[in-house]
């Protein structure tokens, strides 16, 4: 869902990159970065 939601949104504002944060519990917080091409 928040990929999707991401992707959307870098479209829909004519962005190129953006970041996904997840909080994971017990300290862990993976990211993911996306760039359109």
């Amino acid at each position: 869902i928040l990929i999707g939601t991401i992707l959307d949104e870098l479209e829909r504002r004519d962005l190129k990159r953006g970041l996904v944060t997840m909080c994971a519990g017990g300290g862990m917080a993976p990211a993911i970065i996306i760039e359109r091409v």
